[in-house]
């Protein structure tokens, strides 16, 4: 066996002991961006595995039907193997939106009849027809860019919370 297939081999080992090591803590934790991670050395195993049989294959001798031997398909096989990480990244940026998105609608708390919503805009009256809660309160999302609360921000905010209560 040649030095590049040994790497490829070690690699291989390697990636599945973090796969497994990270599925379990992600799995507990419910960590996105542990599965993420986990998901990312799944996907450094399987390059590996594809690696090691791409070197095999190129190291094969030329024949008559492939005169020049099979040195090629490693380049083939870096292409595909591009198109693979590009493909696992965008599933990775879909997980972590969906999983902000969700977090999102549980930001909505009804504990003792108040609400609190993370963010304001436009989300407050939705908040109060979804949860119907006694009062809101807001702490962030009625600024102005310097960081300081604006009277314009905070006369919609009430005026919008008051809509949605009045329309109950």
């Amino acid at each position: 066996m040649n030095l590049p297939r040994v790497a490829t081999a070690i690699a291989t080992l390697t990636a599945f002991t973090l796969a497994v090591a990270k599925i379990v803590v992600g799995v507990m934790s419910g960590s996105v961006a542990v599965i993420a991670s986990a998901l990312d050395s799944v996907l450094d195993m399987v390059v590996s595995i594809f690696n090691n049989i791409a070197l095999k294959v190129s190291e094969t001798k030329p024949n008559s039907k492939f005169n020049y031997g099979k040195g090629k398909i490693e380049g083939l096989a870096a292409l595909f193997e591009g198109l693979f990480i590009i493909g696992s990244g965008v599933f990775i940026i879909y997980e972590g939106i969906s999983k902000d998105a969700k977090s999102l609608q549980s930001s909505f708390s009804n504990k003792n009849g108040a609400i609190w919503v993370r963010f304001f805009e436009p989300t407050v009256k939705e908040a109060i027809e979804f949860v119907r809660p006694a009062g809101v309160d807001s702490h962030t999302g009625v600024e102005n860019e310097s960081g300081r609360k604006d009277e314009l921000l905070v006369r919609k905010f009430i005026s919008e919370a008051n809509a949605a209560f009045w329309k109950r």
